[in-house]
């Protein structure tokens, strides 16, 4: 099981085509990758979470996002 936490993120929304795009940066990378969103509800779930006062880690196993570590 792979786990990483978010150390930064970037948002973009275009106005016009009503998309949304999200990149982070896991753990101690430098580099930021997208995060594959499909629709709108999950662009804003997503964000909600990164906005939060808890740390928000990556599980790359179930390709899912959460404000705890998996055990």
């Amino acid at each position: 099981m792979t786990q990483a936490v978010v150390t930064d993120y970037r948002v973009a929304w275009k106005i016009e085509d009503n998309v949304g795009r999200i990149t982070v940066r896991l753990g101690s990378s430098e580099e930021y990758r997208p995060v594959p969103l499909s629709n709108f509800n999950e662009f804003m779930a997503l964000l909600t979470l990164l906005q939060g006062p808890k740390a928000v880690y990556y599980d790359s196993d179930h390709k899912a996002f959460a404000t705890m570590p998996s055990n």
